[in-house]
């Protein structure tokens, strides 16, 4: 599991420290600090006035950091410890929790510190800051903040038909009905959470829904000072501390959402269908979720997972992220990913770059995920990074600058995206919205193709800044030979029609009569055998992918390319044959023997898997992959 590192700065351990030196003193019933349950913030402000004015600076800093709601919560657990002095074994929970990890030196503060506090408003007010300095520092993301917003509700809209949208909560609902001490709800989980669903992508790292339960279990644990660990770290237990602290706000938060699922669908459809082409017809499911989960590998096609602690109440960030996802994955099924397969070795890099580049792009275009425009002079950086990471592509320069680069475009504002947002802006209002929906189920070779032809046709409207390299604009023109559009709109006019497999196997052999000759074989063979593999028809659709793999120079790593596609289909027999050939070509390298393990995992050939992964644990011992697999295969 990936959890954010957690750091505290030297300054704030020293402040932590100094702040732990008090004498000890005697127990006090709940309310031993004279609040209230349902204090204010007024009512703390007042405490702290008579006792050190100095205090009013640190409760106002609390009352900007903390919703009213959770400054309650630690006080009504901090009067139910014996002493403040408890604190010092707060971090005891870290060492029990396998699925986070957390600095020695923080750990050593709490150990090694002679906590001695006098149970006092002061010391309250004083753990109330070490705690919430505490918590934003191992929850930079700020999960679990919720600020009580509402939907902006709206009359009812109608949405296009030609996108159906269907809401479904049941995971997230089982989660909540748990928390609330439903007897019938672990029964539920077993029943309706499967092994593959939950939280890893690989079987061996499957987590059963008995350990679910467990980590339910461990979650919803209320000692004074397990909840104060709960909300100081909400990430706990794969999240499910903080979604059982904030249970009430989830239960409500998917209210809301059904209560408006007409307006957010009909906003999500219309933002998204104008970016794609007009034949457009798709039926979508919104899988809410709850609980740090990972997308499974073998993902469900026409489906969209979304982690509700990732939005709180925040509607319009998880509305722009429907449209953003919506596209994506209508993106996935009307485009012919074929790009990789026709490419050369040389090629293979650039093509995955710009393929990501375009999806994300034109999905942040239609539902912007970032809060600000992007100033021109950062645009403009945008392009120059992009233009010198292609330079060291071409130049096949060292690994380490080339993956440098690729992820200083991907991280933080995510240049490379923000790059496509204002090449598919460009393409729309200078060619027209039908050039840019075109580029769509076209691929990224065309997007960039277009995107060139705009800054060509129209060098009055785009700064020389926006524009690429010579010798880019000449590679994405060889490319484009290799992908004529007519041949492209032909196998995608098949694509999109719905219609009986055996149909579909018929349609395909006219294509390849009517387009074949011996100059674009390639191109037909792999977009016949991807037409079938949309079409879930798996013998017939291998048979072209092979005899594409027949005519292309080193062949070997394309058919690993393809048994991937396979397996995310959970094809696994076919897929499985693509990797025969991938270990061939590649039989000192781990992962196609990995890859094969995995296909006879899930074809119950255990025999097979275990020597195709210690055979890959002996040519890479790190491979933590082959030792899972290894470990579940001998049990």
């Amino acid at each position: 599991m990936i959890l954010p590192d957690f750091k505290i700065n030297f300054t704030f351990k020293l402040l932590f420290i100094a702040l732990l030196i008090f004498q000890p003193n005697t127990n006090y019933s709940q309310q031993k600090f004279g609040l209230e349950t349902d204090w204010n913030w007024e009512d703390l402000f007042n405490k702290a006035v008579f006792i050190n004015p100095a205090l009013i600076k640190t409760v106002d800093n609390l009352k900007r950091e903390l919703s009213v709601k959770d400054a309650r919560y630690i006080v009504k657990h901090l009067s139910e410890l014996d002493s403040l002095q408890q604190l010092k074994n707060l971090f005891t929970y870290y060492e029990k929790e396998e699925s986070v990890s957390v600095p020695d030196s923080v750990i050593n503060i709490f150990k090694e510190t002679d906590f001695q506090y006098r149970d006092d408003i002061e010391n309250l007010i004083n753990s109330m800051k070490i705690l919430s300095g505490l918590r934003n520092s191992f929850n930079p993301g700020k999960k679990f903040l919720f600020t009580g917003k509402n939907y902006l509700s709206e009359p009812s809209k109608k949405s296009d038909s030609r996108i159906e949208i269907i809401f479904d909560y049941s995971e997230a609902e089982i989660i909540l009905k748990y928390f609330s001490g439903d007897t019938d709800a672990e029964k539920e989980i077993k029943n309706n959470i499967t092994d593959k669903e939950i939280f890893n992508e690989k079987a061996a790292d499957d987590i059963k829904n008995y350990d679910l339960i467990y980590l339910l279990n461990r979650a919803a644990a209320e000692t004074p000072l397990f909840s104060l660990y709960k909300w100081v770290n909400p990430l706990s237990y794969c999240n499910f501390g903080g979604i059982y602290i904030y249970r009430d706000e989830f239960s409500d938060l998917i209210n809301k959402i059904r209560d408006n699922e007409s307006n957010i669908r009909s906003d999500a459809v219309r933002n998204t269908i104008k970016n794609v082409p007009d034949s457009t017809s798709i039926k979508v499911r919104i899988k809410f979720k709850l609980g740090n989960q990972k997308i499974n590998k073998y993902f469900e096609e026409r489906t969209i997972e979304i982690n509700l602690e990732n939005f709180n109440d925040d509607y319009s960030y998880l509305v722009r992220y429907i449209i953003h996802e919506l596209y994506k994955t209508i993106e996935r099924e009307i485009h012919l990913s074929v790009e990789e397969y026709i490419a050369d070795a040389r090629d293979r890099e650039l093509i995955a770059l710009i393929s990501e580049i375009q999806k994300n792009g034109i999905a942040n275009y239609a539902g912007p995920l970032g809060s600000e425009t992007r100033p021109w002079d950062l645009l403009e950086k945008d392009f120059q990074l992009f233009n010198n990471t292609f330079y060291h592509l071409k130049k096949y320069h060292g690994k380490n600058i080339k993956d440098s680069l690729i992820r200083s475009g991907f991280e933080g504002n995510a240049p490379f995206y923000t790059m496509a947002t204002q090449m598919a802006y460009i393409i729309e209002t200078t060619l027209g919205r039908n050039a840019l929906t075109e580029s769509v189920f076209l691929g990224p070779v065309s997007f960039f193709n277009k995107y060139i032809k705009a800054y060509k046709d129209y060098p009055d409207k785009i700064r020389r800044v926006f524009t690429f390299r010579k010798d880019f604009e000449k590679k994405i023109s060889e490319l484009e030979k290799k992908l004529p559009e007519k041949i492209l709109k032909s196998a995608m006019s098949i694509n999109k029609m719905n219609m009986p497999g055996e149909e579909k196997i018929r349609k395909t052999e006219e294509f390849v009569k009517n387009c074949y000759s011996e100059t674009n074989a390639e191109l037909i063979y792999f977009l016949s055998g991807q037409l079938l593999l949309e079409a879930d028809q798996y013998r017939k659709s291998s048979e072209y992918f092979f005899k594409g793999l027949n005519l292309k120079k080193g062949a070997g790593n394309i058919s690993c390319i393809i048994g991937n596609s396979f397996m995310k289909k959970k094809a696994f027999e076919e897929a499985k044959d693509f990797f025969d050939e991938c270990v061939k070509s590649n039989s000192g390298i781990s992962e196609p023997y990995e890859m094969r393990g995995e296909c006879f995992y899930y074809l119950n050939d255990k025999e097979n898997s275990l020597s195709d992964f210690n055979k890959a644990l002996t040519l890479n011992p790190y491979s933590e992959l082959s030792k899972k697999f290894i470990k579940n295969l001998n049990k």
